[in-house]
């Protein structure tokens, strides 16, 4: 067998030399020819042709390091902080040893290339560098010390991807870099077209001890999404200079521009010239800044890392040989490195209600019975800390909550086919006796020696509802046990409070005090725990609940509501103040951090609580400042300086094996706030305490974008109607409408206001939310199939129309803010001005050769221009303004090439939706072709018995330019990360049920016949034989709107395979 060889001479210019390596997987030799001021890269291998790595070379290497005099030393020893003239000048590393010997894998040593900076500290002498081929469209570039262990996320957090290093053939990415004795930079780039997707440039990288530093440059107004969580907007305003902090904080108001909850160091570009995107995730749950510049000519993005590793994944997008950069694709591959997101039960996707405030467990009686009198479905009903005895978690309130009346009222829901959610905070009150009896929770926790420590012997103390408190170690080896057991005493089936869902609030970990603090003093001048409302009897009877009629019912009802309001007016300001931990607007005040405290602290220590490099967390006095202190050690020996963006995480997996263990065959569902990358896998997170303004009504869509669409957490969304302050009945009815377009639906505001927000309180809100969730519902299966995609592939539910429009995307399509895609064939476009009924809409149309189409949903016809934008606009799409929409409308589109499956009739609750027939509509492309699938299944289990997946087909037949046909197929079984019997001899009942109609859209002409048949037997030859359901098929033709309805007659069952054939 031959072998082949390219060689490419190259000057010590910024430039960079392609190796190709053929007819071999092993490297049999690598050369270095120095040819006057040229360097040769030499490589053969055996092998179809690869292309993997390049590099340039200009001169000798050296593994010396030569005295910069041009450089100084940046960090000043007496100073009390770093100081620096330009960090773009400091040294950098430039390489000293390849080893290029496997195939996808290239292992490189780094030597800082002259003096130090030493800017937050000491720079670190040496660096490895391990880049790999994760898959053909993913590398990996991971720089570690050599020498020191540093911290990196566990693996069990993420431990993704699960398939390199390979030997991708071809490669979609490559990667360049430069060797001694220049400084090492590197570039990622397409090997299709050359365009580079990260560029480090003239930007030398600064790794020290609790510092790093890595810049790269962008296009100029580059399109960047992601680096969450972060109030602003979707798409970044990189015309100005940003900063997106990452570290987790108590964010109440989600304060604009604020770091929040969680963190998400993933960003995706999407390049407008090419019709590309990509996507970069660096894995570190440090805190960090990430900084955008606009520096006139070009973009620049920079990490400013404050400890951990460099290990950074880069995401070509691979969508097919065609399709190349697609920003679907770039989530998939994500979700390779982070794992899918857990599929929600069918049960969640349904209507909740909940309030920080609910008096008793009457009134949550009767808030569930309002419900039903008003004719507004209702699935879930949550309570918050108003159940806890003196907000003690896993305890109930003896005079207001009691457990025998608490166990009447879930008994009472889940024979309604209703659910039920309580709340639970992490922190355990540092109490062992509550109401005269042992308090459980802290002694066996403390037994267990769970809670962190101070000093590996003293529990660490803070604050919050309960007063003084313990945090549970999540990271101590007995840590989920313990949890478990308090979940299988209190939440017990038979002698708790049978919840169907656990709800976790304050997981950032949220902490009253300050830093430094004293727990026992704060907790005294708070007034904490507060004071319990004023027990009643029930003074009313509430219709439907049982022994409703047995009430003994107050006669001082009028006395008792006097003294609630005395209570409310009394306690519920300093509740909420309390709420406002660091105040509701963004903090402007010095980031001096905790160096002007004077406290005595070990100088080891004091790097953990005070690092030289300050990010800009939003509350202004130091990492430790409302949470629990960074220098606190765990059990597992990490610091909390290094995990504190993983407390929300790791108390989310805990939480997830407790109900687990409840209910071993059901999905658990987990709802919590602070999230990090992994999270998705055994969580769900709702979008914090907002408030009730218009403002967030409109700012809410782009963080549902993120989590959805870069994230992976698609099940997600906002407190409806605002969880602070009070939400006027417009406002309430708009965000009704557009909280049916988030895939979580929770209705929740605060205690301080003086009536809750419950829909059925405003006729025109009640009015919205029966029109909104008739329309959610009857979609629920067309989202439920979108959810389970997702959590099979990463494909997300929740997209920005610049995802699905293909190569056709303009500069105001990756722009838009407030249109989204409630998945793939359904825009949302709701109207976002104050007491406004006007929007204008724009609608891509993506390029003549695929071009889109857009369908009204009411009425059922197409989207047409009134005025086609000139070519030279850069416009592929035109605008369209709607005017005099109701508050109880909100306007939505078809986009073509879908079919989708709706529910003919909607429900009051999900169980008695999943008994009612089908329609199916089929929205044509411009070729007049369509497809579309449904996911059917218990909406339950974990490993499903029975379900499958039907793919339908609707095509435009090329040979038969006067046919088209309708083709529905069960392609699969399929399950939610389970497994499936193949054959099933019972159908159940979410089965049994039937396809009602056809609806195809956009037809031109009226049809001659229609015909249907479902699938019979195989003949002798193997081929499919199609049987006529019927010999006439009704259908009707709305040759104005250009509407074909066809009529099945009902006796089409859904799981049948059939075709339904049109003639013209």
């Amino acid at each position: 067998m031959g072998r082949q060889t390219d060689i490419e001479f190259q000057s010590p210019l910024r430039s960079f030399a392609f190796l190709y390596f053929t007819r071999s997987t092993i490297l049999i030799i690598t050369a270095v020819c120095l040819i006057g001021g040229y360097t040769a890269i030499l490589c053969s291998h055996w092998s179809q042709e690869r292309c993997y790595f390049q590099y340039t070379s200009a001169g000798r290497q050296s593994t010396e390091t030569t005295p910069n005099r041009h450089l100084k030393t940046y960090y000043d020893d007496s100073s009390t902080s770093g100081s620096w003239n330009d960090l773009d000048k400091c040294p950098g590393y430039h390489v000293t040893s390849i080893d290029d010997r496997l195939p996808g894998r290239l292992i490189m040593d780094l030597f800082l290339h002259h003096s130090p900076c030493n800017v937050y500290g000491k720079d670190v002498q040496q660096l490895k560098l391990d880049v790999t081929y994760e898959s053909r469209s993913m590398v990996r570039l991971k720089f570690t010390d050599p020498h020191n262990e540093r911290y990196e996320v566990p693996h069990e957090i993420i431990h993704g991807p699960v398939k390199g290093p390979v030997a991708p053939e071809p490669p979609l990415l490559r990667f360049n870099f430069t060797t001694s004795p220049d400084p090492f930079k590197f570039q990622i780039l397409r090997r299709s077209t050359g365009e580079v997707i990260f560029d480090t440039g003239d930007y030398p990288l600064i790794f020290e001890q609790q510092y790093i530093r890595l810049k790269t440059m962008l296009p100029p107004n580059a399109n960047i999404y992601g680096l969450g969580e972060h109030s602003g907007t979707f798409r970044f305003n990189t015309s100005e200079n940003i900063i997106r902090t990452l570290w987790a904080r108590d964010s109440p108001g989600i304060p604009y521009p604020s770091n929040l909850y969680g963190s998400h160091p993933i960003y995706l570009e999407y390049r407008e010239a090419s019709q590309m995107a990509h996507g970069v995730f660096l894995k570190n749950s440090n805190g960090m800044d990430v900084k955008i510049r606009n520096e006139g000519s070009h973009t620049t993005l920079e990490y400013n890392v404050i400890g951990g590793v460099l290990d950074l994944f880069f995401f070509a997008g691979d969508g097919g040989p065609t399709l190349e950069g697609d920003p679907k694709a770039v989530a998939r591959e994500y979700s390779e490195v982070i794992g899918t997101p857990t599929m929600a039960p069918y049960w969640y996707l349904g209507f909740h209600q909940c309030r920080w405030g609910y008096r008793d467990w009457f009134e949550v009686a009767e808030v569930v019975a309002n419900y039903s009198q008003a004719d507004i479905p209702l699935e879930t009903m949550w309570t918050d800390i108003d159940y806890l005895s003196h907000r003690h978690i896993f305890t109930l309130d003896p005079d207001n909550f009691p457990k025998k009346r608490m166990q009447q009222v879930v008994d009472w829901l889940h024979n309604r086919g209703q659910k039920y959610v309580v709340n639970v905070d992490p922190a355990v009150a540092y109490n062992r006796t509550i109401d005269g009896h042992d308090y459980g929770t802290f002694i066996r926790g403390e037994t267990a020696g769970i809670f962190m420590m101070r000093n590996d012997s003293v529990i660490y103390k803070g604050v919050v509802w309960p007063g003084v408190v313990a945090y549970p170690d999540w990271f101590h080896e007995n840590a989920t046990a313990y949890w478990t057991k308090e979940f299988e005493i209190f939440f017990n089936m038979t002698t708790g409070i049978d919840v169907d869902a656990v709800w976790i609030d304050m997981n950032e970990p949220s902490n009253f005090c300050p830093y430094p603090c004293d727990p026992d003093r704060l907790a005294k001048e708070l007034g904490l725990p507060p004071p319990s409302p004023p027990k009643r009897e029930p003074p009313r009877r509430i219709p439907g609940f049982p022994g409703s009629d047995m009430f003994q019912i107050s006669p001082r009802q009028h006395i008792d509501d006097e003294l609630h309001r005395r209570w409310r007016r009394k306690y519920a300001p300093q509740l909420t103040a309390l709420r406002s931990t660091g105040g509701f607007q963004r903090q402007t005040s010095s980031k001096e951090g905790i160096r002007n405290v004077d406290f005595d602290i070990k100088p080891e220590r004091k790097s953990l609580l005070d690092p030289l490099y300050q990010i800009h967390n939003d509350f202004p006095d130091g990492l430790s400042h409302k949470t629990v202190p960074t220098d606190i050690r765990h059990r597992n020996g990490y610091y909390e300086y290094d995990v504190h963006n993983l407390f929300g995480t790791t108390m989310g997996y805990a939480s997830y094996a407790a109900m687990l263990k409840r209910r071993p065959n059901e999905r658990p569902v987990v709802v919590g706030r602070s999230t990090f990358p992994g999270a998705q896998r055994k969580m769900f997170h709702w979008l914090g305490d907002n408030w009730s303004t218009w403002e967030q009504y409109r700012g809410q869509i782009a963080y549902m974008l993120g989590f959805s669409a870069i994230y992976q957490m698609p099940m997600v969304g906002s407190d409806i109607c605002g969880f602070i302050g009070d939400a006027t009945p417009r406002l309430c009815a708009r965000w009704a409408t557009l909280g049916a377009f988030n895939p979580f639906m929770r209705n929740h505001n605060w205690i301080e206001s003086e009536i809750g927000q419950e829909f059925y309180r405003w006729p025109l809100v009640a009015k919205a939310a029966r029109n909104a969730i008739d329309i959610r519902y009857r979609l629920l299966d067309y989202f439920y199939t979108a959810l389970w995609r997702q959590s099979r592939d990463g494909t997300p539910a929740v997209l920005p129309l610049w995802m699905v429009i293909g190569k056709g995307v303009d500069h105001i399509t990756l722009s838009l803010e407030y249109q989204f895609m409630y998945g793939e064939a359904l825009m949302v476009a709701p109207v976002v001005e104050e007491d406004g009924t006007d929007v204008s809409i724009y609608f891509p149309t993506g390029t003549k050769e695929e071009r889109v189409r857009w369908f009204d949903f009411v009425t059922l016809e197409e989207i047409t221009p009134i005025k086609t934008p000139p070519a030279e606009s850069g416009h592929l799409g035109f605008s369209k303004k709607y005017s005099n929409i109701g508050f109880t409308e909100i306007p939505l589109f078809w986009k073509s090439g879908n079919v989708i499956p709706l529910r003919s009739n909607s429900a009051n609750i999900t169980s008695e939706l999943r008994k009612q027939n089908f329609e199916l509509l089929v929205v044509p492309d411009a070729n007049g072709d369509a497809s579309g699938a449904l996911y059917l299944d218990d909406g339950l289990s974990i490993a499903q018995a029975q379900g499958a997946v039907f793919t339908m087909l609707y095509l435009h037949q090329k040979e038969e330019k006067n046919r088209a046909v309708f083709t529905a197929r069960k392609v699969a079984n399929g399950s939610s990360k389970g497994s499936i019997s193949e054959e099933y001899s019972k159908k159940p009942e979410y089965l049994n049920v039937a396809v009602k109609t056809f609806t195809i859209l956009g037809v031109e002409r009226i049809p001659k016949s229609v015909e249907i048949k479902a699938r019979g037997q195989e003949d002798e030859e193997m081929h499919l034989a199609w049987i006529a359901m019927t010999e006439k098929v009704d259908w009707e033709y709305d040759r104005q709107r250009r509407v074909l309805v066809i009529k099945t007659g009902g006796d089409l069952g859904v799981t049948e395979e059939f075709k339904v054939s049109v003639s013209y």
